[in-house]
Formats: C-alpha cells, sequence, structure tokens
C-alpha cells in the first residue's frame, strides 16, 4: 500500500505543480506579444484549473494517507509540519487569488475590449500575479526538498 500511495503522491506533485514553472514564461510572452495575451493567460487558466489545483488535491489527499499509512507524529517532524502549512498556503493562493486574478485578466482580454483602456488594470493584477507566482513556486521547491532531505523523521 506504502509504495502504490508514494507513487501516486510523487506523480500527482509532478503533474499539478511541475505546469506552474512554465507560468512565468506564458506571462513573459503575453507581455511581449499583446496579440498572443489573452490565448496565454486562457492556457494558464485552464491548466491551474485543469491540473494544478484538482491533482494537487489528490497530491495533498494522498499525503495524509501516507502519514497515517507510516504512523508519522507530525509534531515530532517539524520539516513535515512545515511542508503542510506550505503546501496550504500554495493552495490557498492558487485557489483564492491566482485563479481569480487569472480569470479577470482573461476578461480584460477578451477580443473585442478595449484592451487599450484596461491596460493599467491588466498590468496591475499581471504584477501581482507574478509576486504571488514566485512565492508559491518557491514554496513547492521549498517542499520538495523537505520531503527529499526529511531532517528530524521520526516514525513515532
Amino acid at each position: 500500500m506504502f509504495q502504490t500511495l508514494l507513487s501516486i503522491h510523487v506523480v500527482a506533485a509532478i503533474m499539478a505543480f511541475g505546469p506552474t514553472f512554465t507560468f512565468p514564461i506564458l506571462g513573459m510572452l503575453a507581455n511581449k506579444h499583446p496579440a498572443a495575451e489573452h490565448v496565454l493567460i486562457t492556457a494558464i487558466k485552464k491548466i491551474s484549473q485543469g491540473m494544478g489545483v484538482p491533482i494537487g488535491l489528490v497530491q495533498g489527499l494522498t499525503g495524509v494517507l501516507l502519514i497515517v499509512n507510516r504512523n508519522i507524529d507530525v509534531s515530532k517532524n517539524a520539516w513535515l509540519g512545515v511542508s503542510i502549512i506550505l503546501y496550504v498556503a500554495a493552495m490557498a493562493a492558487a485557489a483564492l487569488h491566482q485563479l481569480p486574478g487569472t480569470r479577470r485578466v482573461i476578461d480584460l482580454t477578451t477580443p473585442g475590449s478595449d484592451i487599450a483602456a484596461n491596460r493599467a488594470e491588466i498590468t496591475a493584477i499581471s504584477r501581482r500575479l507574478r509576486l504571488v507566482n514566485v512565492a508559491t513556486l518557491t514554496a513547492i521547491v521549498l517542499i520538495a526538498v523537505l520531503m527529499v532531505w526529511k531532517p528530524g523523521l521520526t516514525t513515532t
């Protein structure tokens, strides 16, 4: 059971969070190529909403099941507690900030809208999205390091 859970957990982490590392590149392309902005931002939203959040939830669930399966006391394993806090923060940021902000940029860049008149709002939202994305990506990297390193691991 452990190997199955661990396999699902790792694959889900790759599938959910790996694509998010491309978002800064897609965002830069959107800024440099305004004609493609709507399509690129829509792609980011589709990836986040269709893969990142749902598969990220599967990843979190398998994490809980792994903790239970191995009888790991989270209170005695700070690395795991920190990882859980970072995971919850990253998922909350995606659901409560990134997706709504991305939806707003999509609305503002919809073909036929006055993109020039919306440019200041698009720029402001995009800046906030980039900032939170950097924080989220940093959290993901820290979680990965902690999951591999497991400083001070105890199982009871």
